[in-house]
């Protein structure tokens, strides 16, 4: 409902980040740093303001995001994911 006061929607979100609308409205369920920081942006807040329960107190997230769009593999925090020992 906000979006679309503010003439604009996910998929006009999606569309200027080149990303399929899916992707937008998969960070509503779960967490996807880049796209939440772009819905956020649409509305004119930050992500822990609008995701709060995906932040502690202190602004961290609570948990890592593994993002390898752009990143080389590494998640939010620079740190390579672990593999499994039974992963090849």
């Amino acid at each position: 409902m906000q979006l679309r006061l503010r003439n604009t929607s996910l998929a006009e979100i999606a569309r200027a980040h080149g990303w399929s609308k899916s992707v937008v409205s998969q960070a509503l369920r779960s967490p996807l740093y880049l796209q939440e920081v772009a819905i956020a942006d649409a509305l004119d807040l930050t992500p822990e303001a609008l995701f709060p329960e995906r932040y502690d107190a202190a602004g961290c997230r609570r948990h890592p995001v593994k993002s390898t769009a752009r990143s080389g593999g590494r998640n939010v925090e620079g740190k390579r994911p672990r593999r499994h020992a039974g992963a090849a």
